[in-house]
């Protein structure tokens, strides 16, 4: 599949084959999920052959805080501070703590040097972790971000893969992107079950329209 795919009208594949981001389109524009750092470059290359100018794009969003769903926003965010983080109340924590920010950081610095050991990249940023990790609006179970253009994401918790872990429901094109909380996808039919955190509460836990995924 070559990048960037279109999927609907509004809503855009960009990033890797490793690492997905997804771009939605409603008044303004919102990124979710982050990948690694070390697509970043090729991200913002994606970003300008859609024209897309990063004046356009109003939020960043984190469905969970593992490193290798959030590590191109730290960047984002430095150099176009209007881009607001959008993830779950219980982060609130996780992205205050020094401790757990030096371990996303360096989790993500070893995957991007891996990258371009095997060439799969040719650069990246050298990021240093911060004390801790902006974040603006934080959402829980029900909550809803409107994009506008009738753009509506609407979060629902599913804390299986992680204990934030979010899904958020775009009633318009009738999608769910639902992160790591349905599985690893092997291509061609293939889910691994995922469940990180807790199987029980994974298992409880099920709304209708997780049956909407990408």
């Amino acid at each position: 599949m070559h990048l960037p795919f279109q999927i609907t009208k509004n809503i855009t594949l960009l990033g890797s084959e490793l690492f997905n981001l997804y771009l939605v389109k409603g008044e303004t524009y919102a990124i979710v999920e982050g990948g690694v750092s070390g697509i970043t470059y090729p991200f913002l290359e994606q970003l300008s052959q859609l024209n897309v100018p990063p004046e356009a794009i109003s939020h960043l969003i984190i469905l969970h805080s593992h490193f290798d769903h959030m590590m191109v926003f730290p960047v984002l965010k430095e150099r176009y501070p209007w881009m607001k983080i959008v993830t779950s109340d219980l982060n609130r924590a996780t992205f205050s703590s020094e401790k757990i920010i030096a371990k996303i950081f360096d989790s993500d610095r070893k995957i991007t040097l891996a990258l371009q050991e095997r060439g799969m990249i040719s650069e990246a940023p050298n990021l240093q972790p911060p004390t801790f990790f902006q974040l603006e609006i934080t959402v829980h179970e029900g909550s809803v971000l409107d994009l506008g253009k009738g753009m509506k994401m609407k979060f629902f918790e599913i804390p299986g893969h992680s204990a934030d872990c979010l899904a958020a429901f775009l009633e318009e094109e009738e999608l769910l992107f639902c992160s790591d909380g349905a599985g690893f996808y092997t291509p061609p039919d293939f889910f691994r079950p995922n469940y990180w955190y807790r199987l029980d509460e994974a298992e409880t836990d099920v709304h209708p329209c997780f049956f909407i995924t990408i």
